[in-house]
């Protein structure tokens, strides 16, 4: 029974395009997983924001509306500048596979 030949670049090539598709996939994945857990810490971040007023409002505490309201604006700045650096990194990851491929 002959067999035919393998040819090796185009299974190479194969291989290649497959692999950037799943690197691809994963990092849209990771985008998607991203955005939701930067709505959480903002979420959490308006929750501190809550705590801060309930601390001025409810307890009459205004030393611990200060803190707990620096505490809201670290997480949040945090947040958000986590959340562009990400975003950044991940778009020039999805714009170099986009060139290869």
């Amino acid at each position: 029974m002959p067999t035919q030949p393998i040819d090796t670049p185009d299974i190479m090539d194969a291989l290649i395009a497959a692999s950037l598709q799943t690197r691809r996939a994963k990092l849209l994945r990771v985008v998607r997983n991203q955005r939701i857990r930067t709505r959480f810490v903002y979420g959490c971040s308006g929750c501190i924001a809550l705590l801060a007023l309930a601390a001025v409002f409810l307890a009459h505490d205004n030393e611990a509306a200060v803190i707990i309201s620096l505490m809201a604006i670290v997480t949040f700045t945090f947040a958000y500048f986590a959340s562009r650096a990400r975003q950044k990194k991940l778009a020039d990851s999805l714009r170099q596979m986009d060139r290869l491929g």
